[in-house]
Order: structure tokens, then sequence, then C-alpha cells
């Protein structure tokens, strides 16, 4: 047990702070209160909060991952981007020999 303190009992609020103003969701929704799940239904999946930082090099690059982001919403069933989004993302974006 080297680093851990078995007397020290545990806090799951530790590393929050409680007096920030920030609801306990940290603005995601919360899970639903169902009282137990049986086993063998299908459950909700949750979307893992977690994000990969690529440098974007090239145009091909770029379109496979703007075709990622917009194909994700299909295949987690939401509705597709509206026109003014993909305006937005098209205001946005330069061919890569334009920066």
């Amino acid at each position: 047990t080297m680093g851990h303190d078995s007397t020290m009992g545990h806090d799951s609020t530790m590393g929050h702070d409680s007096t920030m103003g920030h609801d306990s969701t940290m603005g995601h929704a919360p899970l639903s209160k169902q009282s137990t799940l049986q086993r063998g239904k299908k459950q909700n999946s949750l979307w893992a909060q977690k994000f990969n930082r690529v440098e974007i090099e090239s145009d091909k690059q770029l379109s496979i991952t703007l075709e990622y982001i917009i194909n994700n919403r299909f295949k987690h069933n939401l509705n597709p981007l509206s026109e003014v989004t993909i305006n937005l993302i098209n205001s946005i974006i330069c061919d890569f020999e334009d920066i």
C-alpha cells in the first residue's frame, strides 16, 4: 500500500471545490435514475469524454476529419447538422495552401 494511507478514508469530492458555483454534472446530463439494470437488456451507451489532438496538415486530412465529425452524428442517431452550422463550418475553413 505504498503511497496509500487506508486510515485517511476516501472522499468522493476530493479535487472538486463545491464553492466554485458548478453543479456536480459539470454541464453534462446526469445518468438516468433507473433503480436496477437487468442483465441482458441493452443499456444506453455513454460517450467517452475524450478527444485526440492532432495537427491537421493537409486538405485530405481535414476532409477526413470533417467527414468523421459529420458522420459521427448519424452513428449516434443525432439530427444532421443544421444548414446554419454547415455554413459556419464552410466560412471558417480554407485550403491548406491558403494558410
